[in-house]
């Protein structure tokens, strides 16, 4: 699986010190204590340290105590939801007009970020991958309980039965209807 190099960092700490890998094309900075939360405010690319440092600044003023320095991958972004492990994958660009649609293994895809929400224990996940100019496949976030935004009938179904499954195991039994709304 290949995540883009990544630094934590606490932010009461100035100036940032440069990172221990290079980043030729930026930087990503996100809040490392949650997810974000204030759109454009709490992930932020900056092309260069100096750009970094301020969004440093801006982070400790608003009282978040850790960041996220994360290198730059170029390519095209897509978001993806799942339910696993393995049982339930969705995916899209996140801008298909700006996409360069560069092939991709969509089977890789369910694999790869399956394997990094299991390895943080995520049965219901979300994220964003990166498929650069050769086609290969970059995780560059993974959420637990994400928004689910535009497939949240699909991902309420699949949701469902994956808990009432989980449940079951314990001997507790519930029917799930599809017609649900």
């Amino acid at each position: 699986m290949r995540v883009p190099e990544s630094e934590r960092r606490p932010t009461g700490r100035t100036p940032l010190d440069p990172p221990g890998f290079s980043a030729p094309e930026g930087f990503w900075i996100k809040r490392g204590d949650v997810h974000n939360t204030v759109g454009g405010r709490d992930v932020v690319f900056a092309p260069t340290l100096a750009e970094a440092e301020n969004v440093r600044g801006a982070f400790a003023s608003r009282e978040i105590s850790e960041l996220v320095l994360q290198r730059h991958v170029e390519g095209d972004l897509v978001k993806f939801y799942g339910v696993g492990p393995g049982s339930w994958l969705e995916w899209f660009y996140h801008n298909p007009r700006e996409s360069r649609r560069r092939p991709f293994s969509v089977v890789e895809l369910g694999r790869t970020v399956a394997a990094a929400a299991g390895a943080l224990g995520l049965e219901i996940y979300g994220g964003d991958a990166v498929v650069d100019e050769d086609g290969s496949l970059w995780v560059i976030d993974v959420n637990s309980w994400p928004s689910f935004s535009r497939v949240r009938r699909v991902a309420a179904r699949r949701i469902a039965r994956h808990v009432v499954s989980r449940v079951s195991q314990f001997g507790v039994k519930e029917r799930i209807h599809d017609d649900a709304p």
